[in-house]
């Protein structure tokens, strides 16, 4: 299913220019110290509309999309059962898609250690001395599958982002970011927005490589 939802964004993006898949995360520290952890994840209507060959303004069913085993697996992800993850579903006139959203709290010690374990919890900040650590795992290919090679079709999906907003009351200063992956190591720009700091990645690769993003203080 991730390559026919790929393949048929390359058709949309060849024809409009525009990206169609948008993954927003948007963390923000709460009063009692605990991490308000939310994760808009959406691609738009208008790809199935011109696979169907149908209008985009037709009434659809989309439960179709909401059942696809691999999109339930790429969702519905066990490690974030313990931070209360709340997951509904996104069925607007233009995006269809999930929404998740998490309360995490740093000070149960049962939390910290489930976080600061060896095992990559996607999407949850893991905060050391000098740096937080966010995984970006879950879109990539499997590690016991071929990776896609195709250059030129993900060049395409470059339009797409990954955007993450984290408030200044979770890290007040950034001295740099730097995105990692099992090749390579780039040091990556970021926003600094008043009040809170933008970083966007690229989809292409989110689903190429298993990426970690470190944030340093």
């Amino acid at each position: 299913m991730k390559k026919i939802i790929i393949l048929i964004m390359l058709v949309v993006l060849c024809l409009t220019c525009t990206g169609c898949i948008d993954i927003v995360q948007h963390i923000t520290r709460l009063p009692d110290g605990s991490e308000q952890n939310t994760i808009r994840i959406t691609v738009s209507k208008m790809i199935f509309a011109l696979v169907a060959g149908s209008s985009f303004n037709e009434d659809k069913n989309y439960e179709e999309f909401f059942n696809d085993k691999e999109i339930k697996e790429l969702i519905d992800i066990p490690e974030l059962s313990p931070f209360s993850a709340k997951i509904s579903k996104i069925n607007d006139p233009i995006d269809i898609g999930y929404l998740i959203d998490m309360n995490i709290n740093y000070n149960d010690k049962n939390i910290l250690k489930k976080i600061n374990s060896q095992d990559s919890i996607d999407f949850i900040p893991k905060y050391t001395g000098e740096k937080a650590i966010i995984n970006l795992t879950a879109f990539s290919e499997k590690s016991n599958e071929k990776p896609n090679n195709d250059e030129a079709a993900m060049a395409l999906l470059a339009s797409g982002k990954y955007r993450l907003l984290i408030s200044k009351s979770c890290i007040k200063n950034i001295s740099k970011v730097v995105l990692k992956n099992d090749k390579e190591e780039l040091d990556y720009t970021f926003l600094d927005l008043y009040d809170q700091f933008l970083i966007e990645i690229p989809i292409p690769i989110l689903f190429s490589e298993k990426v970690v993003l470190e944030i340093y203080f």
